[in-house]
């Protein structure tokens, strides 16, 4: 079997909104048996090249967390025998298109080269990213399949950067899955049925695809993370502040990073271009910028220095690079007929448009004569039927005079007129006088683009420069809007929201009130909130046990759902939170079957577990939810027994154990570091109610049959069922004290399990 067959086919697809627009190439090399990872990046629309490399493990892991950080919409590479069809898989997991492609395009020969040519500040400033060995064939070979030399339009205008994996935290495809991170096809990027979905009160286009970046990218360097938890707290505390920001000024800003990637194609004969338009857009986005930083500058209340440092210091060194762009638009563009919807070039700019511009005033008073004159041989009154108007007629067939459909026939009576459109409730017609000022007007409007075309190039090209700027503009603005939805989902949402207090130690997880969001949104009633209080040297394993529909896999995922939007820097869903720093989500949750490649929902669990015990690390967090269903129960059990040991007392590291075999639960009378927790249920009169609360102890029955007769079996059955269930009960009782007595010298199979080559 394939270490990383499992789990390939589990990911649904994302909703096409989040997707980037990164290419990646990846490069796996063998090294006496260790498995060398190079990565390279580009996104055509920052034009930005990243790169890594890395030493990885035999699942890959490492690989699957940078795939799944960027998101990148196509790959191609090239991997050695041993692990090409692993590779495969994972990409084909990540939902990410996938091309092999010949060695010979990771040939190193000319990259440098290449990157003189591309990179905006030369190869000079990156020699670390050029001595990365096995990162940059992925770079040449990215070069090559992107086209970039083919395009001048590149040259000079790339830039390069070192992707840092481990500056976030890994989360893998059964995290992704399990916490819900972003939306499904269909589901949308603002409906909460993701944990995007539900952070996003965005008024921004960059804000919007900003959030999904953190989501997939959250921090583990505490000073950064401060930060925007800081900024966050100010805009949740001063709601003044925070509406003035948010819907006076964040909520009329344009699209900016389709702005940016229209200046940038000027003058390239591929994409969209940038018009007079864009100018004007972008002219009055910095009108309200400038106004916008007015508001920033004013605050004074707590946080201002941090406030300051991300938003308001690099918003004022935007509007200052800026202020030539603003001389340039009002020196060349008509803002008074831009704000008509015509953009033109201004007379004032160049002297031999105001003889065309003159020429054209008196046509047009000539054309609104003529229309007065036919007015009057029609015997048509202005009043309520508007009498004769000029209009733009469609389909090109230039202006028209215009009346209501009833005053068709009186139109048609009279000689020299044409009729030129027939809509619903209005005649379009014309006559030779009409048709000779329409054929002038178009004239001088001919002559007038004609003219301005050349000046409207050399404006455009002088705007292109400032695409850098436009750049950090538009993220200053991602990053106000995100901290700006973060605090608008901490106010404005069902229950309450607070700062979590980060554990420097990370020695502790203490949760009070704790809440699982994307359950509480869909609940009608209110949420029953647990308290989650976990000790690195005394309780770093729950392991919970309770009923099916219970609360278990809802519980666990709660806690790792409140970690991860700590670290994306949102306020979380409890009462009060202390938190440590996770470098890692690791899951093994919920039950698949891989039929068509040979994997059984067994062996599916097995892989995946595996995973974890190999590659969990102390700082990580770990969710296991009803491993071994799928085998024997014995051998289910010593499996869950094993694993959950070997995380207790060799990984070290925090662990939600949610399992239907309750002998686990004896784990906690050897271990001193796990903790039995479950999930209350009451029966009375037969009838099982769930109350979703989670106490201390283990559960003393699965209330399987409850579960039965709430699915209506036959009473038959589930009288049967009763019996059998009550003798099998009695006889485990003995010799469940039997296994507690002898716990204590239980082999850890986890131990066999990770040093298990599954492929043979």
């Amino acid at each position: 079997f394939d270490l990383l067959a499992v789990g390939s086919l589990a990911m649904p697809a994302f909703e096409d909104e989040t997707r980037s627009d990164v290419v990646c190439t990846v490069l796996v090399r063998l090294r006496d048996q260790v498995k060398q990872v190079g990565m390279a990046f580009f996104s055509p629309s920052s034009r930005e090249f990243s790169v890594c490399e890395f030493i990885d493990n035999d699942h890959l892991s490492i690989l699957e967390a940078a795939i799944l950080q960027t998101t990148p919409k196509q790959c191609y590479h090239f991997v050695v025998p041993a692990v090409s069809k692993r590779v495969k898989e994972l990409l084909e997991g990540c939902d990410v298109g996938q091309e092999e492609v010949k060695s010979v395009l990771f040939k190193t020969d000319a990259v440098e080269q290449d990157l003189e040519r591309l990179l905006e500040d030369g190869v000079k400033n990156h020699l670390q990213e050029v001595s990365m060995q096995v990162a940059m064939p992925c770079l040449a070979a990215l070069i090559d399949r992107t086209r970039l030399l083919a395009d001048h339009g590149n040259f000079s205008a790339c830039r390069l950067k070192i992707h840092l994996v481990d500056a976030f935290m890994r989360l893998d495809k059964a995290s992704f899955s399990a916490l819900q991170l972003l939306p499904r096809p269909g589901d949308g990027v603002r409906v909460p049925t993701s944990v995007l979905g539900f952070l996003n009160r965005c008024r921004t286009a960059v804000g919007s695809r900003r959030l999904t970046q953190w989501v997939t990218q959250p921090l583990v360097d505490p000073e950064e993370l401060g930060k925007r938890h800081d900024i966050v707290e100010l805009f949740v505390n001063d709601e003044p502040f925070r509406q003035a920001v948010v819907n006076r000024h964040l909520s009329s800003v344009p699209d900016l990073d389709r702005l940016l990637a229209r200046f940038r194609n000027v003058g390239r004969s591929t994409g969209t271009s940038a018009g007079l338009e864009d100018m004007v857009r972008l002219y009055q986005c910095l009108l309200g910028t400038d106004k916008l930083h007015r508001v920033l500058l004013g605050y004074t209340g707590p946080h201002r220095d941090v406030l300051e440092g991300v938003i308001t210091r690099p918003l004022g060194s935007c509007l200052k690079d800026f202020h030539n762009f603003f001389a340039l638009v009002e020196q060349t563009v008509d803002l008074d007929e831009a704000s008509k919807g015509n953009y033109i070039i201004s007379s004032a700019f160049e002297p031999s448009f105001k003889a065309l511009e003159q020429r054209k005033k008196e046509l047009w008073a000539q054309v609104e004569a003529l229309a007065q004159q036919v007015q009057s041989k029609l015997g048509l009154g202005g009043g309520k039927d508007g009498g004769v108007r000029v209009v733009e007629a469609t389909g090109g067939q230039g202006w028209a005079f215009r009346v209501t459909k009833k005053q068709q026939k009186a139109v048609q009576s009279k000689p020299g007129m044409r009729t030129v459109q027939l809509n619903k409730g209005e005649f379009l017609f014309t006559n030779p006088a009409m048709e000779k000022l329409v054929r002038q007007v178009k004239e001088v409007d001919d002559d007038y683009q004609t003219r301005q075309s050349a000046l409207v190039q050399k404006a455009l090209q002088v705007a292109a420069t400032y695409h850098p700027v436009l750049e950090r503009l538009a993220a200053v603005f991602a990053t106000l809007d995100v901290l700006t939805s973060f605090a608008l989902v901490s106010i404005s949402s069902k229950g309450s929201f607070v700062r979590a207090k980060i554990d420097p130690s990370n020695k502790v997880v203490d949760l009070r009130g704790a809440r699982h969001v994307l359950v509480e949104e869909v609940t009608d009633g209110a949420f029953i909130k647990n308290d989650v209080v976990m000790d690195r040297e005394s309780s770093r394993m729950f392991v919970i046990t309770g009923p099916n529909m219970g609360g278990k896999s809802t519980f666990i995922r709660m806690v790792a759902l409140v970690s991860l939007m700590n670290q994306v820097g949102c306020f979380v869903p409890c009462d009060s939170a202390t938190l440590p720093l996770f470098s890692a989500v690791m899951c093994r949750v919920g039950a698949s079957d891989l039929q068509l490649r040979g994997v059984s929902t067994f062996m599916a669990e097995m892989l995946e577990a595996s995973c974890i015990v190999q590659t969990a690390t102390p700082t990580s967090l770990v969710l296991v939810d009803e491993l071994g269903r799928g085998t024997s129960t014995y051998d289910g059990f010593g499996l869950a027994w094993a694993i959950a040991d070997h995380l207790a007392t060799k990984v070290n590291c925090f662990s939600l154990f949610a399992t239907h075999f309750h002998e686990v639960a004896a784990l906690a009378d050897v271990r001193q570091c796990v903790v039995n927790k479950h999930v209350r249920a009451l029966t009375h009169k037969e009838k099982l109610t769930f109350l979703y609360e989670v106490r201390e102890g283990f559960a003393d029955q699965s209330y399987g049959v409850h579960v039965a007769e709430m699915a209506r079996f036959p009473e038959h059955l589930v009288t049967n069922a009763k019996r059998k269930a009550e003798h099998l009960e009695a006889g485990s009782k003995a010799a469940n004290k039997r296994f507690r007595g002898e716990a204590g010298g239980m082999e850890s199979l986890a131990e066999v399990l990770g040093a298990a080559d599954v492929d043979d």
